[in-house]
């Protein structure tokens, strides 16, 4: 069905052609199909051009954010009945064969299309994450201009900024909001931590999941080569035997059943079993006024990291950052030390 004038390159090797500088990305554009698609895009456009400056970029990321969150789309989902209705059409349609080469080279561009964009999804979405970002921080800017013109008629008094020194780390630049946000998130943190299954968790995107076996003979050796491969879509797992398989299906299913969500452990402690005069694993903890400012100004972000390797124990750090500033990573008696210390300051 594909029309043998065009080289089409599975998805498999797009990133192997594009480094080598054989594969042309600019050529897709020659493709009927993405023609069609900036025709389509003219229409919906918007005027992105204003008076301001800072809103004209505004405007632009906006517009990039929303065309990464269409590029995220599973386009690869359900491409293979598209497939078998073009074939179908094409056989039994009785085009012209001017007609026939046009639709197989529309085919083509759009099956060459799916595969381009499911190649390079993390990137796509790693790309939405950031305009989004950017996004969030221009409203901010914003939000600080129409505070600074309603407030222009009085002197502008300079807000103090604070140094947050968390063991070997510094995160300055932050306000005294910021420390109050900061010790809330931290606070929630721990008191999620006496019931983690209990508390309202995002939910996310169900994606077909496939699983293919691959059997394979070598006439020379005679022998057969047996592998499957899983597939997500968020990400996949090729070329694995039966026994690795199982061993994988196996650590991830004891480990939601002691760490995931849906878990069966329930976790019920007090915050004086980890006194830090017992534990003795105090975390070196500062807060000084600094004059230094920072390039980000983002709110504070909690995270917590369970990692377990086979054979081998669980570590559970904590991690915050503000700013765009990370502290060092915190065993969870540092991280209720961080929290008592930040309340004493605050109080």
């Amino acid at each position: 069905m594909w029309n043998r004038k065009k080289k089409f390159i599975p998805a498999s090797r797009i990133s192997e052609e594009f480094t080598r500088g054989e594969y042309e990305p600019d050529s897709l554009l020659e493709n009927s199909f993405y023609r069609q698609m900036a025709e389509n895009l003219k229409s919906f456009n918007v005027d992105l051009i204003s008076d301001n400056p800072l809103e004209t970029l505004y405007n632009h990321i906006c517009h990039l954010d929303n065309l990464f969150r269409l590029l995220r789309n599973p386009w690869h989902v359900e491409a293979g009945e598209i497939q078998k209705a073009c074939a179908y059409y094409v056989a039994h349609a009785k085009l012209s064969k001017q007609e026939n080469d046009a639709f197989t080279d529309m085919v083509n561009g759009f099956v060459a299309s799916v595969c381009y964009l499911t190649e390079w999804h993390d990137f796509i979405c790693q790309m939405q994450q950031f305009f989004c970002h950017q996004e969030k921080e221009l409203r901010q800017v914003f939000k600080v201009q129409k505070q600074k013109a309603v407030g222009n008629d009085k002197p502008a008094i300079e807000a103090a900024t604070y140094c947050m020194t968390v063991g070997e780390s510094e995160i300055y630049g932050m306000t005294y909001e910021q420390l109050e946000e900061l010790y809330k998130a931290v606070g929630l943190f721990i008191k999620r931590e006496k019931a983690p299954f209990d508390c309202n968790i995002k939910g996310y995107n169900r994606y077909p999941i496939s699983i293919d076996k691959s059997v394979n003979f070598d006439v020379r050796k005679e022998v057969f080569f047996v592998d499957y491969s899983l597939d997500t879509f968020e990400s996949s797992l090729n070329c694995m035997s039966a026994d690795q398989l199982k061993r994988v299906a196996d650590i991830i299913s004891e480990f939601l059943k002691t760490y995931g969500e849906n878990g069966d452990r329930k976790v019920y402690w007090d915050i004086a079993d980890y006194s830090s005069v017992v534990s003795g694993r105090e975390i070196y903890f500062r807060v000084n006024e600094d004059s230094r400012s920072t390039r980000f100004m983002t709110p504070p972000y909690v995270r917590k990291r369970i990692d377990k390797m086979e054979d081998r124990g669980v570590e559970i750090r904590y991690d915050i950052n503000v700013n765009e500033l990370e502290s060092v990573s915190l065993s969870f008696e540092e991280f209720i030390s961080l929290y008592r210390q930040l309340g004493s300051f605050l109080n």
